[in-house]
């Protein structure tokens, strides 16, 4: 079966040399395992980064439809 693209925003909560925890809207989609495309914004420069990430957690948060997510960096 071919890779699902599922659109998703999320806010960057922290930020490290191996990965990414994100803030995002709605219930738990991601599956831990799973590789995501994302583009990390650069405030000095008018472009995002890509970024390919493996997801390493998922936790939904306990008030409203929002869920964290850890992202390791795959390189």
């Amino acid at each position: 079966m071919p890779p699902q693209e599922v659109l998703f925003q999320g806010k960057i909560v922290d930020l490290s040399s191996g990965g990414i925890a994100m803030e995002t809207r709605g219930h738990s989609f991601l599956e831990i395992g799973s590789l995501v495309r994302t583009w990390i914004p650069m405030p000095s420069v008018p472009v995002n980064v890509p970024v390919l990430a493996r997801v390493q957690w998922v936790r939904d948060k306990d008030h409203g439809p929002s869920q964290r997510v850890g992202l390791m960096f795959v390189v």
